[in-house]
């Protein structure tokens, strides 16, 4: 929701979107876009960490690796997630 944002991290955000390769991959390095966009390091690297939240999960990575990683990671989180729930459910049942 924009409102949630100011008019300058809507603005970078957007040019971050623009900035996407055709694979989803944000390859800039965010002392670049600060200097480039000419804003604080610390609000572009917020910026990033909203939009690399969003689905499909891995978008904004920099590349395949670290695209993957964060893929893995998660899934390995969901795995362990399900994991405690199923002792959760096996130890209500008892």
């Amino acid at each position: 929701n924009q409102r949630n944002f100011s008019d300058l991290q809507w603005t970078a955000m957007q040019t971050m979107i623009d900035c996407l390769d055709d694979c989803g991959y944000f390859k800039l390095s965010l002392k670049d876009f600060s200097q480039w966009f000419g804003i604080d390091i610390s609000t572009v690297k917020y910026c990033l960490d909203i939009l690399s939240s969003l689905e499909p999960l891995g978008i904004f990575s920099k590349d395949l690796p670290h695209c993957l990683l964060r893929q893995l990671e998660a899934r390995q989180n969901f795995l362990c997630l399900h994991r405690m729930s199923e002792n959760v459910l096996q130890k209500s049942e008892n």
